[in-house]
C-alpha cells in the first residue's frame, strides 16, 4: 500500500507539473496568435486596471460600453468635439461581451475615478449553451473575482474549462507557435510587433478600435449590391427579461449608488438587416422603469440604418460609418443632458 501511494503521488506530481508547463506554453502561444478581438479585449482590461489611457481629470468622463458594435462604432475624439469638449470620453467596449464583464471592467475603472456618465449598448447573456462569452470573457479576466462570480451566476461552465485548460482553447495557436519557433522565428517576432501596434493604437485612440482585419473588401467598404446576411422581416432580438442575467441588476445598482448616469442607445445596422421596432423593446423599458438614473433619448430605442458603404463587414462600421454613428449618439446625448454637468 505504501509503495502504491508513493507511485500515485509521484504520478500526480509529474502530471501537475506537465499541466502547468503546458498551460504556460499555451498562454504564451495564445498571446502571439489569438485573434485581434481577443487581443484587444485582454489589452483593454489590463489598460483599465493600470490606467494606461490618457485621462484629463479636470473634465467629467463619459464611458462608452457595449460589444464590438460600439468598440468599432464610437470615436472618443469625435464625440468630445461634438459636445464642445465639455466632457472627455473613453471607449471601454469589449468585443462580443454582454453586461457582466462590463460590470467588472467598471469596478476596475472605479479604482481610478468615478465617471460622470456611461453610454451603453445594453446586451445580456443568459445562454445555456457555449457561446462567444466562454472565449472572450476569459481574456484579461480578473480570475480571483470574476471566475467564482460567473461560476455562481452562469449555468453553463464552459468558460471555466477554457480558463483552466487553455491548451484546449489555443490548440491551433500552439501548433503554429511550435512550427514557427523552429522554422520561422522571425514570423513570431513580426506577429508580436503587429499585435503591440494594434494595442498601442487602441490605447492612443482611447479604446476605439477599427476591426480592419475582418474587412471583406480592400477599401474597407461593402459594395452597395452586397446583400449577404440581410433579414428585413426579423426584429433584432432582446431578451424578454433583462434581469434574468444577474449582472443587469449588479451593473445598474452600482451606477445608481455612485450617481453615474446611464444613457441607453440602439445599435446601427445595415439598411435591410432588421425591421424597425414598433415600440421601445421591453428589455429596455423594464430597465428604465426600474432605474431613474437610466435614460434614453426620444426615439433613441429605434435602430439606426446606414448603407453598405459605411460598413467594413456584415456588422462592423468602417471609420466613415463610425464618425456618423458617433454623430448620432452625441446628438442623443445632448438631447438628454445638454452641455451642463455636475462637478464631483
Amino acid at each position: 500500500m505504501k509503495k502504491f501511494l508513493i507511485h500515485f503521488f509521484v504520478f500526480v506530481g509529474i502530471g501537475s507539473v506537465l499541466y502547468i508547463l503546458l498551460s504556460l506554453f499555451s498562454i504564451k502561444a495564445s498571446k502571439v496568435y489569438k485573434d485581434g478581438a481577443a487581443i484587444i479585449c485582454e489589452a483593454k482590461r489590463e489598460a483599465v486596471r493600470d490606467m494606461k489611457f490618457d485621462i484629463d481629470t479636470t473634465k467629467p468622463t463619459v464611458l462608452f460600453m457595449g460589444n464590438s458594435l460600439i468598440l468599432s462604432g464610437l470615436i472618443p475624439d469625435e464625440f468630445d468635439s461634438l459636445v464642445s469638449y465639455q466632457y472627455q470620453s473613453l471607449n471601454l467596449s469589449l468585443p462580443a461581451l454582454p453586461i457582466g464583464p462590463h460590470y467588472f471592467e467598471l469596478k476596475d475603472y472605479l479604482e481610478h475615478e468615478v465617471p460622470d456618465k456611461i453610454i451603453l449598448l445594453f446586451n445580456t447573456n443568459v445562454d445555456s449553451l457555449p457561446s462567444m462569452f466562454d472565449y472572450y470573457a476569459i481574456q484579461g479576466m480578473h480570475a480571483l473575482e470574476e471566475l467564482p462570480s460567473y461560476m455562481v451566476h452562469r449555468n453553463n461552465k464552459t468558460f471555466a474549462l477554457n480558463f483552466l485548460l487553455p491548451s484546449q482553447v489555443y490548440d491551433g495557436a500552439i501548433l503554429k507557435y511550435l512550427k514557427n519557433s523552429i522554422l520561422h522565428p522571425e514570423l513570431i517576432e513580426e506577429r508580436i510587433e503587429d499585435n503591440q501596434a494594434i494595442i498601442n493604437q487602441m490605447i492612443e485612440s482611447r479604446g476605439f478600435y477599427f476591426i480592419e482585419h475582418e474587412a471583406l473588401f480592400p477599401n474597407n467598404q461593402l459594395p452597395e449590391e452586397y446583400d449577404y446576411d440581410l433579414t428585413p422581416k426579423v426584429e433584432r432580438p432582446y431578451v424578454k427579461n433583462p434581469f434574468s442575467d444577474a449582472y443587469t441588476k449588479k451593473f445598474f445598482d452600482l451606477t445608481m449608488n455612485l450617481d453615474i448616469e446611464v444613457l441607453l442607445i440602439a445599435p446601427i445596422v445595415r439598411k435591410g438587416k432588421f425591421k424597425q421596432y414598433k415600440t421601445i423593446p421591453s428589455s429596455l423599458k423594464q430597465v428604465i422603469k426600474k432605474y431613474d438614473h437610466v435614460k434614453i433619448a426620444k426615439g433613441g430605442w429605434k435602430l439606426k440604418y446606414l448603407r453598405n458603404k459605411y460598413f467594413s463587414d456584415e456588422r462592423h462600421l468602417n471609420r466613415l460609418g463610425a464618425r456618423l454613428y458617433t454623430r448620432f449618439v452625441s446628438k442623443e446625448f445632448l438631447e438628454v443632458y445638454g452641455y451642463e454637468y455636475k462637478k464631483r
